[in-house]
């Protein structure tokens, strides 16, 4: 796919509004953007009657709005919504088109669990992390609302990496101790090491090195292992934080410094024009090369 699309189609005067990206999009092109870099998200959340309103009222794509209401009277899979909107402006070759629907085609096999696990973890990725954490405990309520009918070993995996990513995301928004008890839930599900090390690890920002000890000494792993994977962790850290303060005081120090103004360049340019044009007099006079 080339790196710029150009929108051949008229723009939208009203945008229309996707929550699962928290963005306005104002074409169709914008849209397949959507549908092709975040295609996880796509649901009928997105793909609804709404949609349908907009690319008729705003984008006059009359035909489009027939077909995408017929698709939605029969019943249509969200493969074949996204099919007809990516033929609508040729957004992409037939080769990516068949990629994008071939993904959406595997996560409708998914279950709904599933489904949902994945655009948390893809929320992360795209450092969403309120929205990733929000919809992860959506995802707990839920199963605790199922644990009265039982709960296969599967289920039991996927939501230990469930707390294990949520972890993660409370990790990045500076919650140690939220992000510490979802790890420790993690690793007592899933009995992982690495989910046990940033267990350790977090509990160590929330509460400090005498908690960390005092929780290592309970956990099943060995603890001469932990402490040298843990401390390599810690000083890697460390030398992280120390990069981004000497960083940021790099950047205060040229914020600081005075700037040239656009004029006083002009002019130095304009000194120089004129030292050389002297330059030249002068060696003309004198005979000099």
């Amino acid at each position: 796919m080339a790196n710029l699309i150009l929108c051949s189609r008229k723009r939208a005067a009203h945008p229309f509004y996707i929550s699962s990206i928290g963005k306005n999009i104002y074409s169709m092109e914008e849209l397949c953007y959507v549908f092709f870099h975040h295609t996880i998200l796509i649901d009928e959340t997105l793909i609804n009657e709404n949609l349908c309103e907009w690319i008729y009222q705003e984008l006059y794509m009359d035909k489009l709005y027939e077909k995408l209401k017929e698709l939605s009277l029969e019943g249509a899979s969200l493969k074949m919504f996204v099919h007809y909107i990516f033929q609508s402006v040729q957004y992409c070759t037939e080769k990516e088109c068949g990629q994008v629907l071939d993904y959406i085609e595997k996560i409708e096999s998914m279950s709904s669990w599933e489904r949902q696990k994945l655009r948390g973890d893809f929320l992360i990725q795209d450092r969403q992390f309120q929205a990733a954490i929000d919809l992860y405990s959506d995802l707990l309520e839920r199963r605790r609302e199922q644990r009265s009918r039982g709960i296969v070993e599967e289920a039991k995996m996927l939501t230990a990496s469930v707390f294990h990513n949520m972890g993660v995301a409370y990790a990045n928004l500076g919650f140690f101790s939220e992000a510490a008890m979802c790890l420790k839930t993690a690793y007592q599900m899933n009995e992982s090491f690495e989910s046990c090390l940033e267990f350790l690890y977090l509990t160590e920002k929330a509460e400090g090195p005498i908690a960390r000890e005092k929780e290592m000494a309970e956990v099943p792993f060995d603890e001469s292992q932990l402490r040298m994977t843990l401390e390599q962790r810690l000083e890697t850290a460390k030398k992280k934080m120390e990069n981004a303060v000497e960083q940021r005081e790099k950047k205060k120090q040229e914020a600081q410094k005075p700037a040239i103004s656009k004029r006083v360049w002009e002019e130095r340019k304009e000194l120089q024009e004129k030292i050389e044009v002297w330059k030249q007099e002068f060696r003309s006079m004198t005979g000099i090369g």
